[in-house]
């Protein structure tokens, strides 16, 4: 009797840890909107990247319309920088620091890590003031980069 149940209680843990690690195939639809642009960016403002000027503009971009600064309070006294749909804005310096290193190593290119980095940078600027519940829940399923990149190619924009 003990044997079977421990038996059983292991094929149940296997399968919730290999549901764990796959992500399901979905479509997350947004609409193309008039994204902040590039141009009115101040260039002091900005740090150098690997991948160059545009992505360094993308990322700021990305920054400012994900985070933003609390002010200080009585019971908290210093300022706090709180992420706004931090499932998106994590993914996205993940597959930074992915990339980064994927080139790095030799993996891809410098200009794949750049173009594959851009057009997941486009998306989540499009996305900021969108709804994307069912997004941010896969993206918290998805754990690799490998996973996040899968997440990101499903997104279909009008």
């Amino acid at each position: 009797m003990k044997k079977a149940l421990l038996f059983f209680a292991f094929v149940a843990l296997t399968m919730v840890v290999k549901s764990q690690d796959t992500v399901e195939n979905q479509t997350f639809t947004f609409y193309r909107t008039s994204a902040n642009s590039t141009e009115q960016i101040d260039a002091s403002s900005l740090n150098s990247h690997y991948f160059g000027q545009d992505i360094a503009e993308k990322l700021y971009l990305v920054k400012q319309n994900y985070t933003f600064v609390e002010a200080a309070t009585l019971t908290s006294p210093g300022d706090k920088t709180i992420i706004r749909k931090p499932a998106i804005y994590n993914s996205v310096k993940k597959l930074e620091k992915y990339y980064k290193n994927a080139v790095k190593d030799g993996l891809i290119s410098k200009e794949e890590g750049h173009d594959k980095l851009a057009k997941f940078l486009d998306i989540t600027i499009l996305i900021a003031n969108q709804g994307t519940t069912d997004f941010e829940s896969a993206l918290k399923k998805a754990k690799k980069p490998e996973q996040i990149e899968h997440v990101f190619s499903e997104v279909v924009l009008k």
